[in-house]
């Protein structure tokens, strides 16, 4: 596929927390200036929400990389695997996820 991580980063917890923090702001700020920086063909974006219901909406807490992800991307493809994933010892739903692809 030729895909080659561009940002450096590879979790979104931290950036997607409330931006109370000082953290969770700093985290944003070096996140922000890789992607606008080197703007990735793909975006792949799971629906984990560390310390949240599992959604898609966790992208609300951060208008400014929703509203990037709107405008300059297209939604490809959305998954969600039909078993369940043994991540202990308990088998839980797995995680669904979607392929973003940069518009031309």
């Amino acid at each position: 596929m030729k895909i080659e991580q561009s940002t450096g980063f590879l979790y979104d917890c931290y950036a997607l927390q409330q931006d109370t923090n000082p953290v969770v702001r700093q985290y944003r700020e070096e996140f922000w200036n890789a992607l606008v920086s080197r703007k990735p063909r793909i975006i792949v974006l799971t629906n984990q929400d560390c310390g949240h219901d599992d959604s898609f909406d966790k992208l609300s807490r951060w208008p400014q990389l929703d509203s990037f992800i709107e405008h300059r991307y297209s939604l490809y493809k959305q998954v969600t695997p039909p078993d369940k994933v043994r991540w202990t010892g308990k088998a839980e739903p797995p995680y669904s996820y979607r392929i973003y692809v940069l518009r031309s």
